[in-house]
């Protein structure tokens, strides 16, 4: 029964949160604070440490290399892709100044988003999951939310998926559809990072690194 109390929870969490984001425009430092507290609760109920979290001191040391190696690895990729397609990273969501744009991916992008998913789908859903079911569905489930929670942020796309799938409603839902294909399976790799590196650090420097540096690469290119 608390089981299913608890996943039900997680899920209503979700919903709250995008109504409060899309449909309320509730202010983002207060979102982020509902959003932390609603999290740390859900952990607290489920009974999980620091260990199963993948947060435990021995863990984020042990996760060390793998996080820089992550980063380089994903910072050089991107940045040697914008070379070639500089417009597929345009964003007007990101035309901002190169202070602002900084300023965005190295602490409002970390405290407001990445953090805050890492914490909850790879911290207490996978966690959860995994003490319930094996970790093939632990994954699975993780990972499939991942992409789903998505859905609401999917009419933000850059302007390389417009440029790719065109305006329409077809297109439209090609893009929703993409957009959620697309971050599941970033979902899915953020989970095995996780296992392989043996840290919740890992997947979150990764989801930085991508998202952060996109940001900047964003503003760049619609300056």
């Amino acid at each position: 029964m608390k089981t299913w109390w608890l996943l039900l929870s997680a899920l209503l969490f979700l919903v709250i949160y995008q109504v409060l984001q899309l449909n309320v425009g509730l202010h983002p430092l207060l979102l982020a604070v509902y959003g932390y507290i609603a999290v740390f609760l859900l952990i607290r109920i489920a009974g999980l440490d620091l260990k199963q979290l993948g947060l435990s001191k021995k863990q984020l040391r042990a996760a060390l290399p793998w996080s820089l190696t992550v980063v380089v690895v994903i910072v050089t990729m991107l940045v040697v892709v914008y070379q070639f397609v500089p417009d597929q990273f345009a964003d007007e969501r990101y035309n901002l100044s190169l202070v602002n744009a900084l300023f965005v991916s190295l602490v409002v992008l970390p405290l407001k988003t990445v953090l805050l998913e890492e914490l909850f789908f790879r911290g207490f859903l996978y966690s959860f999951l995994l003490k319930q079911t094996s970790d093939r569905l632990a994954t699975f489930g993780a990972s499939v939310l991942f992409g789903l929670w998505h859905l609401g942020t999917a009419s933000g796309v850059s302007l390389g998926f417009l440029y790719i799938f065109g305006l329409g409603d077809i297109a439209t839902a090609v893009t929703t559809i993409g957009v959620v294909l697309v971050t599941s399976f970033a979902g899915y790799i953020f989970v095995e990072l996780r296992k392989r590196s043996g840290s919740i650090l890992t997947p979150i420097v990764a989801h930085w690194a991508i998202n952060g540096t996109a940001i900047l690469l964003a503003a760049h290119s619609l300056r």
